[in-house]
């Protein structure tokens, strides 16, 4: 009689644990999902910086080097439009985000032998509820010059 009092009482215990069991398992789903896709976009803006800073260094173009930086970003969202200004790229995404890269020194300064930077930054919105509402996001690349821009 004890036992089967016991068992009846029982029941709703399962839906409780499975309630709690499944709550933490979409956090560690969200957070593995956040994780690959930071890992995947700052491996794309590493890239981004590199091949704008190796571009910047042959002495290529302005428009050449918006091209490649637009290329590049392609990999991290779709490329809506692109504006050079200055020394600074600014690429906006059919997302509402921007990423912006900016090159150090000026193209009229470089010379040959010294250091091109490039610093490329980007604002990433996680899909966990859990993480802060934005993360901002840079990768930074640097090449010696092998041209003068002169």
């Amino acid at each position: 009689m004890f036992g089967k009092r016991l068992w009846r009482n029982s029941k709703g215990q399962s839906l409780v644990e499975f309630a709690l069991i499944s709550l933490l398992m979409v956090v560690i789903i969200l957070g593995t999902l956040d994780m690959g896709i930071i890992l995947f976009r700052q491996n794309g803006l590493s890239s981004l910086a590199k091949d704008v800073a190796r571009a910047a260094s042959v002495g290529e173009t302005p428009a050449n080097l918006e091209a490649v930086a637009r290329r590049d970003a392609e990999v991290i969202f779709t490329p809506v439009s692109s504006d050079l200004t200055g020394n600074q790229i600014t690429i906006k995404g059919s997302n509402g985000t921007t990423i912006k890269a900016v090159i150090s020194p000026q193209r009229h300064l470089r010379k040959k032998g010294e250091l091109v930077e490039v610093t490329v930054t980007y604002n990433y919105t996680p899909v966990s509820f859990f993480l802060p509402n934005q993360i901002q996001m840079t990768a930074k690349s640097k090449t010696l010059m092998e041209k003068s821009t002169l």
